[in-house]
């Protein structure tokens, strides 16, 4: 089944979450085929600035979601002030043929 992760960022983490990032690419580049699709979710039109982050996954189940979600580096830097871990159900998109 696949999950969407989402993640909302704490204030003022830039400089903490550019210091892990590297560490968070690798982390969703660990999980191969069963990551679908993330990214950041923005401030706004008009900035660079991430509000937090959207990740799309297949997992065994709601608790494998939750291991993956726990064990990433941006959740164990403490930059992330929520985490919102739901099943997903893909009906439309092209990457899904």
């Amino acid at each position: 089944m696949l999950y969407a992760i989402s993640y909302v960022f704490k204030n003022d983490i830039n400089e903490k979450r550019n210091a892990v990032r590297d560490e968070h690419i690798a982390h969703l580049n660990g999980a191969e085929d069963r990551l679908k699709a993330a990214g950041p979710i923005m401030q706004g039109d008009e900035t660079e600035e991430a509000h937090g982050s959207l990740i799309i996954i297949e997992a065994q189940s709601l608790t494998a979601a939750g291991l993956f979600s726990d064990t990433d580096p941006y959740v164990q830097a403490g930059i992330v002030e929520s985490v919102n871990i739901r099943p997903w159900k893909a009906l439309l998109g092209k990457w899904l043929s």
